[in-house]
């Protein structure tokens, strides 16, 4: 009985995935990007939006107007700077991760086929003038497939 595991305890031990690897590396550079970045944009936006609000003491109105509304509107660029810039920073990484798995895909593939038409004797793709070179996509103006 002491040699056996169950598969619950056999999960925990697992290795992570290359997959999961990667989301947790990209987790850690959000954080970082917040903790680091984070700071120094708020700093900078709590003073533009302070010398905006001072304008709410003036006996002004249109003065106090416009100081409240650059206020807020400063105060709330900086929270859809905080919340949408690493969204966008996860919706272009995982963007990116496609096309690069896309393109790993599409070279092996044209690798498989090339190795096909070695072994059936083929070169290429078949033109009027005889056998020419094909990329494997139909791209090439010349092939026919």
């Amino acid at each position: 009985a002491a040699g056996l595991t169950s598969p619950v305890s056999q999960q925990a031990h697992a290795e992570p995935s290359p997959a999961q690897l990667q989301e947790r590396q990209f987790r850690k550079r959000v954080v970082w990007l917040w903790a680091n970045s984070g700071s120094s944009c708020m700093t900078t936006t709590i003073c533009s939006a302070s010398s905006f609000l001072v304008n709410l003491g003036s006996a002004l109105m249109p003065l106090r107007e416009f100081g409240l509304f650059m206020g807020l509107c400063v105060l709330n660029t900086a929270l859809l700077q905080l919340s949408m810039y690493p969204l966008m920073l996860v919706a272009v990484e995982r963007r990116a991760q496609k096309s690069r798995n896309r393109v790993v895909m599409m070279s092996s593939n044209l690798s498989l086929e090339d190795a096909g038409n070695a072994d059936a004797g083929g070169s290429g793709c078949n033109t009027a003038a005889g056998t020419a070179p094909c990329d494997g996509l139909g791209m090439d103006r010349r092939c026919s497939s």
